[in-house]
């Protein structure tokens, strides 16, 4: 049961790394309508497809940035957890849990600073976002999704066994000392 639930914390930790990741490399954040353009974070297009490079949006991007290497990393310690720990857990949904809440929180501000810094560009045009923005906030649900299935999961499953000593006479559960005083 809990490697199920582990291997959907595995695919909500993928799915909000490439969510955030198509979110970050599309152009269509804001479309305006007065001029037919759509505009992402690195650069504004026009109808014909022409498109030209848009500067001072590094705050947002490198934040995005960050939110998809983070997503990246936390693949291998849900690796672990779905394919080596069915009996127990290794301890890495704890680890993936925090770390998942710094994704939240850099997915969340990159949103925040970027929708900041469209409506600052375009303060004088009349625009709206489109589906490259929903889908950054989208990327925010699946990842809290993710940190909140990560810690429940981490609260109710048993720790795995601890290992045991096994021998010629089976398996060995206590050690029995003597003391020989000397004289």
């Amino acid at each position: 049961m809990y490697r199920l639930h582990k291997g959907i914390i595995l695919l909500l930790i993928l799915g909000s790394s490439l969510l955030a990741l198509i979110a970050m490399i599309t152009d269509y954040w804001a479309i305006i309508p007065s001029t037919s353009q759509h505009m992402g974070l690195f650069r504004i297009c026009n109808k014909h497809k022409t498109c030209y490079s848009l500067l001072g949006t590094d705050s947002p991007k490198y934040l995005l940035i960050s939110v998809f290497v983070i997503g990246m990393l936390l693949l291998p310690c849900g690796i672990l957890e779905v394919f080596y720990a069915s009996s127990g857990r290794l301890g890495c949904l704890k680890c993936v849990g925090v770390i998942s809440c710094l994704q939240v929180i850099l997915t969340f501000s990159g949103l925040i600073s970027a929708t900041v810094l469209l409506s600052s560009f375009l303060k004088t045009e009349t625009f709206y976002f489109s589906w490259s923005f929903a889908l950054g906030w989208l990327a925010v649900i699946v990842a809290a999704a993710q940190v909140a299935l990560s810690f429940y999961i981490n609260k109710i499953e048993p720790p795995s066994p601890a290992p045991t000593v096994t021998g010629i006479m089976g398996t060995l559960h206590e050690i029995q000392v003597a003391v020989i005083p000397v004289s």
